[in-house]
């Protein structure tokens, strides 16, 4: 969000920062840049949109930054907004809800984690590691995990009938114009949202994978808050 404003503010200033309200935190990214049109405004945080106008245009990119930075904001149960005028600048704000509990000796507080028992999440990795690592993450909600290392083993756990409330897809490894992948789109996913992770992922690339069934992407090495609250937002 800073490096849009900063984008688009030729001349003058861009600054941020946060207030604690109660219950949350308001944040607010500020610019002196070319502002936008309030007509554009229900639009700006659309996919493919930049200032509410199709590609290309003078900001570069592909118009998926502020969808993005919509989707983690509500993935977190927060609210983002903005406030604009041609000329006058920019203000966009975002709040994050504040939950923190107890933990069992009572000296720190730790963030909430879901509870997940009984549901089923897949990864599909052709690297014990990583995905030994994303299961370390996830373990704690009570989830029932199950690691796949090949398409074929992934569509073996899917047959005869696909139970799984998410599937996580490691993208770095693996030929998703393949066969094996149509085979896997149709025995695997349907109708579970698939979230993609990897190294060499950005938005750009994950505007491809939409096209493939993908509904987020993840960048590795993956962040334990992000994981949890991007599967949170699709596992029901």
């Amino acid at each position: 969000m800073i490096g849009n404003s900063l984008k688009f503010t030729p001349d003058g200033y861009v600054e941020w920062g946060y207030t604690k309200e109660e219950g949350y935190l308001q944040f607010y990214v500020r610019d002196t840049g070319i502002g936008i049109e309030t007509a554009l405004h229900h639009r700006i945080f659309d996919r493919f949109s930049q200032d509410g106008q199709s590609l290309p245009n003078k900001g570069g990119g592909v118009g998926l930054g502020l969808a993005i930075c919509k989707a983690l904001v509500e993935m977190f149960g927060g609210k983002i907004w903005l406030s604009s005028e041609v000329n006058g600048g920019t203000t966009f704000y975002f709040t994050i809800p504040i939950e923190y509990k107890a933990d069992k000796i009572g000296t720190e507080n730790v963030g909430i984690l879901p509870n997940w028992s009984g549901k089923l999440i897949l990864i599909v990795d052709k690297h014990p590691a990583s995905a030994t690592e994303l299961l370390h993450l996830i373990k704690p909600t009570l989830a029932v995990i199950t690691i796949a290392k090949t398409l074929k083993e992934a569509i073996r756990n899917c047959f005869p009938a696909n139970h799984y409330n998410t599937i996580l897809f490691n993208v770095d490894d693996f030929d998703l114009d393949s066969p094996g992948f149509d085979e896997f789109l149709i025995r695997c996913a349907g109708k579970t949202p698939m979230i993609a992770y990897g190294r060499s992922l950005d938005e750009e690339a994950f505007a491809i994978l939409q096209a493939k069934g993908f509904v987020f992407w993840l960048k590795s090495p993956v962040e334990s808050e992000l994981l949890v609250a991007a599967i949170r937002r699709f596992i029901n």
